[in-house]
């Protein structure tokens, strides 16, 4: 049972690696297979270890020291003051010029300014802008793929097209060998034939070769093997509202822009916080009673702190006009960008016109090259014409056969550019 279920497995991979894959298929497929889509997890990565690390900033500080030192002098009471203490049976012994200090430092911020909230703030901020970046990024895949799917379309349709012409080209050589034998054409009307013939089919080998450059190209950027695509639906384009992904990072730019200038604000406040001082050593904070007793002693201290960098001012007003020019150029650059979009949609937008109005007149010029090809294949047949004629009407109705399915395929070509342009 498990050896059927394989043998259907396989024959399934077979049909759909045979099967015409679609525009639709391929940029879904690309945007997946692309390296650069990993970038998104990596981006949300980098800003959540970010906020994790802000949020840390307001737990307690903590620092442990030790301190060894010697020195030259130390506090100590006069000799007449000894000889005092001395009558009075009290041994001053003062302190030791080796003193020792192990000591542990807790600091607790209150009030930071507003400088935690305007970090976390940018880092949201240039999270949403390196996902827009890469967004930018991914987008253009969708138009690389356009390119090499459509590619892939023109060189089938040419590959068709010679097809054709071969065949044809190859009944006529037939018929002209017949036509030679009864004495109503020459060796040479053969051999022009002949060698029209070979020249299409070397065209063919260039043909075929770039359809398939085209296809492995899209295989490579699908991660599928794509062995033909399908003619896409001829849709209809909308309302041309831009929602290109550009927009959205450069609005995403100016956030971060904004979200800098509150950071450089808050940078000017002052900040408060709890510290607490414990150590033990010799001396201690008791002085006199270390003097006394000199040993080793706990001591502490607490108090708030208050932390103000006036030096920040210095550089405020250069760094927020330094911001607000960085904004100005987002601005341009927006309005630049819109300005092409609009530049390239209007261009497309004709193209597509002037496609439709040349499509309405294919049919009717092959009818007419078909009816001058068959009344050159009459002629030569009665003795009438020559095979340069022949090779003529052949090679005008080829091209234009080639010119209705290159028009076909460049509105459509053109149809889904104009969508690209404004991500519709």
């Amino acid at each position: 049972m498990k050896r059927i279920f394989l043998i259907i497995v396989s024959l399934s991979f077979s049909v759909a690696g045979i099967a015409q894959t679609s525009l639709e298929e391929c940029q879904k497929l690309a945007a997946r297979n692309y390296p650069m889509i990993r970038q998104y997890d990596l981006v949300e990565k980098t800003m959540k270890y970010s906020l994790s690390d802000i949020s840390r900033e307001w737990l307690p500080k903590v620092s442990l020291s030790a301190r060894a030192s010697y020195q030259s002098d130390v506090a100590s009471f006069s000799d007449k003051l000894l000889q005092v203490y001395k009558s009075m049976g009290v041994d001053m012994k003062g302190l030791n010029k080796d003193q020792y200090r192990t000591e542990v430092d807790i600091t607790q911020t209150i009030w930071d300014g507003g400088a935690s909230r305007a970090e976390s703030r940018f880092t949201l901020a240039q999270g949403e802008a390196d996902r827009e970046s890469v967004a930018v990024d991914m987008y253009a895949v969708r138009g690389r793929v356009n390119d090499l799917f459509f590619g892939a379309l023109l060189a089938d349709a040419q590959v068709r097209e010679t097809g054709l012409v071969m065949n044809l080209l190859a009944a006529d050589l037939e018929k002209i060998k017949s036509y030679l034998a009864n004495g109503t054409v020459m060796q040479s009307d053969a051999d022009a034939v002949e060698a029209e013939l070979l020249t299409v089919k070397q065209q063919m080998t260039g043909l075929e070769a770039a359809k398939d450059s085209y296809l492995a190209m899209l295989s490579i950027f699908t991660g599928i093997e794509v062995d033909s695509v399908s003619v896409p639906d001829e849709i209809y384009v909308g309302a041309m509202e831009n929602n290109r992904p550009e927009l959205s990072y450069m609005e995403s730019l100016e956030d971060k822009f904004s979200a800098q200038e509150q950071a450089v604000r808050a940078s000017t406040y002052p900040r408060i916080g709890l510290s607490v001082q414990g150590f033990y050593g010799n001396p201690g904070l008791n002085l006199f009673k270390d003097m006394m007793e000199n040993r080793w002693t706990w001591n502490y201290s607490a108090g708030l702190r208050l932390q103000w960098n006036f030096g920040a001012y210095y550089t405020k007003r250069n760094k927020l006009l330094s911001l607000s020019a960085a904004k100005d150029r987002v601005a341009v650059n927006m309005d630049t960008f819109l300005f092409n979009s609009r530049l390239a949609a209007s261009g497309q937008q004709r193209t597509i016109g002037s496609l439709h109005d040349q499509m309405e007149q294919d049919d009717k010029i092959i009818a007419l090259r078909k009816s001058v090809r068959a009344a050159s294949e009459s002629k030569l047949e009665n003795g009438v014409s020559d095979v340069t004629d022949l090779l003529r009407d052949i090679t005008a109705e080829k091209q234009a056969r080639l010119n209705k399915e290159i028009h076909n395929i460049e509105l459509l070509k053109n149809i889904y550019d104009l969508k690209y342009t404004v991500n519709e």
